[in-house]
């Protein structure tokens, strides 16, 4: 398991035109988080604004990068609803693999401008919303896998999935489809704390989805993102909003006890990283205090894995 957390830090980025004016600032109060030892980086048409090679001036030395595809895959599934690795529409499953053909490339730029193998791994996802395909996101998965990475693992994070009822944040396929798929195409699942939540809406499901994966031996990465049961001043309830740990905000399910819980659910079979990534609910404007909340969250997952 990588010896130290991953920081889903993107989540509490200030506005663009101040982190264009204190980039280097954002990325110091980072380094100085206890335990840090990667990001979460959204693909947006680059790993970074200013290309791979900027983002490598950026990470603090050593740090690993974990890239995430939903950002991108949801803005583009609301211009187009057959949009995915798992589409059963032709073109929107082929659209969205040649997609990945730039994130690849920009892997290894990253790769080549750090000299080491940043980049940890890749979540992928199985989208469209209420209408994605086992068959169709496995072909996708295994003409993906045939490719160059650069030593990037191609993981399949696990969102809610569809819902009878159609109250979803995400809606794609069920936990154990993936499983099977991530199995068949010899790749790694990860599982989404607050996404697990949304979809069992409970506080238990996170857990039973990481034992889940343990058992199948294709858990490959935690992330503890939190979900409020109530709604608040966030969001309504079970939105996918990231929450951090209720003792910064009262109405989200991840407390400490869920963590330890979650933790010891994979019992003998560590993942390849653990995460946090979470919002600040008090949307504060001065940079440090924006990342407190990652802060807190941070360290009860940290005092979690020390046992």
């Amino acid at each position: 398991m990588l010896d130290g957390l991953i920081l889903g830090a993107y989540t509490v980025e200030p506005a663009p035109d101040v982190l264009a004016v204190r980039e280097g600032e954002w990325y110091e109060l980072l380094a100085g988080i206890d335990g840090a030892a990667g990001l979460e980086v959204p693909y947006r048409d680059g790993l970074h604004r200013s290309g791979a090679d900027a983002l490598a001036e950026r990470l603090p030395a050593g740090w690993r990068v974990v890239v995430t595809m939903l950002p991108a895959t949801m803005i583009t599934m609301r211009d187009s609803g057959e949009y995915g690795l798992a589409s059963p529409d032709a073109d929107g499953r082929a659209r969205a693999v040649l997609d990945l053909a730039a994130v690849r490339d920009d892997i290894h730029r990253l790769n080549d401008a750090t000299g080491a193998a940043t980049v940890l791994g890749v979540h992928l996802h199985s989208a469209p919303r209420a209408v994605a395909d086992a068959a169709a996101f496995t072909a996708s998965l295994s003409e993906l896998a045939g490719q160059d990475w650069d030593g990037a693992a191609l993981i399949v994070e696990h969102c809610d999935a569809a819902r009878p009822d159609g109250q979803v944040a995400k809606g794609f396929l069920p936990l154990a489809a993936e499983t099977e798929i991530a199995r068949s195409v010899g790749i790694k699942q990860a599982i989404n704390w607050g996404r697990s939540a949304i979809e069992g809406r409970s506080a238990e499901t996170p857990a039973q989805h990481i034992a889940e994966l343990a058992a199948a031996g294709t858990l490959g990465g935690v992330m503890f993102s939190g979900t409020s049961a109530t709604g608040g001043a966030l969001a309504p309830a079970w939105e996918d909003l990231h929450n951090p740990l209720d003792t910064v905000d009262p109405t989200s399910l991840l407390t400490e006890y869920e963590v330890d819980r979650s933790v010891a659910a994979w019992a003998g079979l560590l993942p390849s990283f653990v995460g946090v990534k979470v919002i600040d609910p008090s949307r504060a404007t001065e940079l440090d205090d924006r990342l407190e909340p990652l802060r807190v969250t941070a360290a009860a997952v940290r005092r979690a894995l020390a046992g």
